[in-house]
């Protein structure tokens, strides 16, 4: 049997996976019950089209959303009138710098 340092797992050579310890037509008969599982289930087939309708989906919805900023936006240019103005100009009537400088060296 097994000894003493060696814990039988049912396997037939310690070191063997439980699978390959299984004969042969044991292990087709499960593969073939897998199978028959995974043709009969109802989920997700085409996982490459699901992902590709919700980006499509989630890229219609920012689409959307910039859309209606952008309406609100032009909407808001078109309606706001500016309220800011510039004051008088201080320097008005004035004589510039460059002017006055001429005028010395003239002198």
């Amino acid at each position: 049997m097994a000894s003493e340092g060696h814990k039988d797992h049912g396997l037939a050579w310690p070191g063997m996976t439980r699978s390959a310890s299984q004969p042969m037509s044991q292990r087709h008969e499960n593969r073939l019950r897998i199978q028959a599982t995974v043709e009969h289930y109802q989920g997700i087939k085409d996982h490459e089209a699901l992902t590709t309708t919700k980006v499509q989906k989630g890229v219609q919805k920012i689409r959307e959303g910039s859309a209606e900023y952008f309406a609100w936006r032009n909407k808001m240019q078109a309606d706001v009138q500016p309220t800011f103005k510039l004051p008088p100009d201080a320097y008005a009537g004035k004589t510039t710098a460059e002017s006055e400088i001429r005028d010395k060296v003239e002198k």
